[in-house]
Parts: structure tokens; sequence; C-alpha cells
């Protein structure tokens, strides 16, 4: 009987322990499943935050003011963006999907709280106004692949440092970089461009310095005209003509060195640039356009090649500080009355070769210069080194040891700063070094 009870007991606690470990099951997948919810929840932004057709986002209407599109397992998939996407939003930080080739017109434009921008490493098309304004960006990763921006992709942005060297850029747009007011450092890239802009760079206040790339062959329209702190420019080799009013407005520019094939200059290329000390043009430079040069106030010296033939109108007016030009051309170059106007030209020295002096005498335009037998120096120096006279880009004078019988570029290393430099020796015709 005793036995009977104890079996009759047995059955109802088993199915009670059963049942207990169902409901233990449940609660414990009820809780796994409402954890999983709440991570898938914010991970995923809500339909009503964009629009999106197939594999495009048409627009953006969220308030999320960080936008990870490369995390949300819809928006990864888009491979294209709508024009004005994003604009006027108040992103602050967005990371763009893998997939994505081209950031369309004024993707971006008017986003005032823009920050930071992934654009992920397909993205080889930057368009038209595609962060105009985004007074606030300061950092965007610019991939390896890109190969174009477009007219005022930049524009007025608060971009602080671009770097586009390791890309193949071969196309800026109009005004691509104009008005960015913070725009300290910008690495260009090292290709052959297919189309240059005008006013790419112009209106930078912030640049103080730019080097154009030796596989350039032109400095565009009004490139940096206006960039007030601009000190410094190099011009790389492959350089062959600076288009009209490229540095016009460059009030602090001291030095410029040009590439060695740059053959012409354009009208008003540097007029205004009043810190401008000296001047040193390569052997291929042919032409210097109207007013090029108008208004360099502090333009103390200039050197001219032998393949020069023609100085516009105005290209030299009232560069009042001019003490000498040293022109190695034999045949007097053209020019008209007004090239070297608002100064005294019977106190600049006129420097030519010994066999052309008598033919500069007689030359309209050039008789009224103090014409002498090019020499290369101005006055003596140092007797140790035959009076070889040192000048940087910026117009100083350098002085040279006198115990250095033999002057060059290698043996003035370590005497002075590594640099460019023209080094002019007695008999000899002026020319660029560089010191290391």
């Amino acid at each position: 009987m005793q036995f009977k009870a104890q079996g009759s007991l047995r059955a109802p606690i088993s199915r009670l322990m059963m049942h207990l470990r169902h409901i233990f099951t449940r609660v414990l997948l009820a809780i796994f499943i409402a954890g999983s919810a709440a991570v898938c929840h914010a991970e995923i932004y809500p339909e009503t935050s964009y629009k999106i057709q197939n594999r495009k986002l048409l627009s953006w209407e969220g308030p999320e003011r960080v936008v990870d599109m490369a995390g949300d397992p819809t928006l990864a998939r888009v491979t294209s963006i709508g024009d004005f996407a994003f604009s006027g939003t108040d992103v602050e930080e967005v990371t763009l999907p893998s997939g994505l080739r081209i950031i369309p017109i004024g993707c971006f434009e008017n986003c005032l709280r823009l920050e930071r921008v992934n654009l992920g490493q397909r993205v080889g098309f930057i368009r038209e106004g595609a962060f105009a304004r985004c007074k606030s960006l300061r950092e965007i990763d610019i991939p390896d692949g890109l190969l174009y921006i477009g007219p005022a992709a930049f524009e007025e942005s608060g971009i602080a440092r671009i770097d586009l060297s390791a890309t193949s850029c071969f196309e800026y747009g109009d005004r691509a970089f104009a008005a960015c007011a913070d725009l300290r450092e910008i690495l260009l890239a090292e290709t052959q461009p297919i189309n240059l802009g005008s006013d790419i760079l112009r209106d930078c206040p912030a640049l103080e310095a730019v080097t154009i790339p030796d596989a350039w062959h032109e400095v565009p329209a009004a490139m940096l005209a206006g960039s007030r702190k601009l000190r410094s420019a190099h011009i790389g080799g492959s350089v062959t003509h600076i288009a009209d009013s490229a540095f016009t407005g460059c009030t602090a520019l001291r030095e410029v060195s040009f590439g060695v094939r740059l053959t012409s200059i354009g009208r008003d290329a540097f007029a205004g640039d009043e810190s401008i000390r000296l001047l040193y043009f390569p052997e291929e430079v042919q032409t210097i356009g109207d007013g090029a040069f108008e208004g360099c106030t502090s333009l103390e010296r200039i050197f001219m090649g032998r393949g020069i033939r023609d100085i516009g109108d105005a290209a030299f007016a009232d560069c009042f500080r001019l003490q000498q030009i040293d022109l190695q051309a034999t045949a007097p170059p053209a020019n008209w009355p007004g090239s070297f106007t608002g100064m005294d030209r019977g106190a600049v020295t006129l420097a030519v070769p010994a066999e052309a002096e008598s033919a500069y005498i007689r030359a309209a335009g050039w008789q009224q210069f103090n014409v002498q037998t090019l020499t290369g120096v101005d006055a003596p120096v140092y007797p140790g080194h035959e009076h070889s006279v040192l000048y940087s880009l910026d117009g100083r004078r350098v002085e040279i040891p006198m115990y250095l019988g033999d002057v060059s570029a290698s043996s003035l290393g370590g005497f002075v700063p590594p640099g460019f430099y023209i080094l002019c020796r007695p008999g000899m015709t002026p020319t660029k070094v560089i010191i290391r």
C-alpha cells in the first residue's frame, strides 16, 4: 500500500518539473527575443527617416545627427543617391555605403552642422556643389580612386586640409574650393588634368603655400586670386602657361618658383602682388601679358632669359622700387610705351649681353634705362669668390662665406637653408639652383 502511494506521487511531480522547465525556457526565449529586437532597433533607422527606391536613396528626412549607412542592412545596399538628398539637414557625421561611386549634385549642400564624412573606397566622382557651404566640415576621407571634383564642390566649406596626392583626379571644376575660409593646406593630385576650371582656390584667406604638380601643364585662370595670405608658390616643371589673373591680389606672395618649361604668363597674372621682391624667369619664357606684374610695388630685381620676345602693356607698371633687370635676350623684346610706367627708368640698371648693348641703347622702350653689359651681379660681395651673389626666391640677398672657393649648389649646402635660390656669377648666366 505504501509503495503504491509513493509511485502515485512521482508522476505529478515529474509533470510539474517539466511544466516549470517549459515556462523557464519560454521566459529565456522571450528575454532573448526582446534583447535582439532592441539591438536590431539600434542598428536600423526607421523607414520614416529616408525615402528609398530600389537601391537609390532619394532623400534623408530623419532627425538623426549621426548617420551610418554602411551599418544599416537596408541602407548598406544603396548604390546611388539622389541630388540634394541630405541638403540642408542637421546631420553631423555620415558614413556612406561601400558601393557608392558618385556623390551627387548638392548632396550635402548647406549642411551647416556636418563635421565628418566617410566617403568609402569606391567614390570616384564628387559632383557640383556636393559639400558647398558645409561650414563645420573639417575632415573628409578622400579615396585613392577619386577622379573628378565638380564646380563649387567644396565652395565656402569649412575644410581645413585636403589631400588629393594619392588620387588620380583629372578634372577640377570652376570654384571647386573657392572661398574656403579655413583651408590651410591642399595637396593636389600628381596627375595630368583633362580639364581645369577657373577660380579653383580663389579667395582662400588662410592658405599660405601651394605647389602646382609637375604633371600639370597650366595654372588655370584666377586659380588663387585673392588668397591674401599666400606666401609661396612652387610651379611644377611641366607647366607651360600661367593663365590670366592666376595669382592676382595675393598681397603676401613673396616667393615664386617657375617651372623650367614655362613659356607664357597671362594678363594680370600677378597684378597687385605687392610683396614680390625678385622674379626669375626660365629660359623658355617668351611672352609676359598685359598688366601681368602691375602694382608689384616691392619688386626690386628681374631676371629674364634668352627666350623673351614680348612684354605686354603695363606688364610692370607701377613697380617703382625696381632697381635692375638682367635681360639675356640678344634681340630687344617688343614692349609697349606703358610696359614700365610708374618708375624712374633712368635709375634702373638694364644689364644685357655685351654684343647686344648697342641694340638696346637704340631700341624704343629700352633706351630710357641705364643700359650696361650683363655681368650677373650688381655689386662686389667677397673678393674670395669673384663677387658671386646668391638670392632667395623672395628677393633676399644671402651672404656667402668668404672662404668658399667654388660657389655652387653643392658647396653651399649647409651654409644656407635648403631651398631654391638664384646664383649670380660674373660673366655667367644667372641660374636657379637647389640647395639641399
